[in-house]
């Protein structure tokens, strides 16, 4: 696994990345009926990374359980 980068480090990208990890807080959460938008910080900005959990996901289930507060990595690419 790749070393985590910052949620400020990925808002500023300008280029697509690839495979890239985020660890942060989820700020919240909201489901719709194929996917959910999760919004991430860690505090590297004030600014919240948007993630976006498509229902096709293996874990899709626990997705929707995902709470404010909680801890959560992400890996995929923006």
């Amino acid at each position: 696994m790749q070393k985590p980068i910052t949620v400020q480090e990925a808002l500023a990208s300008a280029a697509p990345r690839e495979d890239t990890v985020v660890q942060g807080w989820v700020r919240t959460r909201r489901d719709a009926k194929t996917f959910s938008f999760l919004e991430v910080n860690d505090g590297s900005c004030l600014r919240n990374l948007q993630v976006i959990a498509p229902a096709s996901l293996g874990n899709y289930a626990e997705v929707q359980h995902i709470i404010t507060g909680l801890p959560f990595p992400c890996a995929g690419s923006w």
